[in-house]
């Protein structure tokens, strides 16, 4: 077992099995659903996240401490990387595309039709907003910028 393993019990969950609920308030724009599938995001250790966004929803520029690895599971996620939001340089991925992202790397995103998505990597997991007032913390009296 690796130091980075979380504690898990042997698990199999259908995609309609899968608990959504509301993102923790600051951590995502108001309007993600959120499952923690495996392990602590905000902990030392393996992680594997599940978002649904509704279409249209979009992800402000921004990097995490961490690498990484997001899988497209439905609908579509436009993405782009770099420090400010160009639709023109985004890249159009559906079910099954995959991205790993470099901790400190700037990206940024936005749903066509409602996307689910999964990301993995190992915590602490969190979100640097490129443009301040673009960080969903300062808007919501309870943020906290972890799940």
């Amino acid at each position: 077992m690796s130091r980075f393993d979380a504690p898990v019990k042997p698990t199999s969950v259908n995609m309609n099995e899968i608990a959504f609920a509301p993102a923790p308030a600051g951590m995502l724009p108001r309007g993600a659903q959120l499952a923690v599938l495996e392990g602590d995001p905000a902990k030392n250790q393996n992680f594997v996240l599940r978002i649904k966004v509704p279409d249209g929803y979009r992800f402000p520029v921004h990097s995490h401490r961490v690498t990484d690895r997001l899988v497209v599971i439905s609908g579509t996620l436009m993405f782009g990387s770099g420090d400010t939001w160009q639709p023109g340089a985004m890249k159009e991925l559906k079910p099954g595309s995959i991205v790993f992202e470099p901790a400190g790397h700037k990206h940024y995103g936005q749903a066509k039709g409602e996307t689910v998505f999964q990301i993995s990597g190992t915590g602490p997991f969190d979100t640097q907003w490129a443009n301040p007032d673009e960080d969903p913390a300062r808007s919501s009296p309870q943020a906290t910028a972890r799940p």
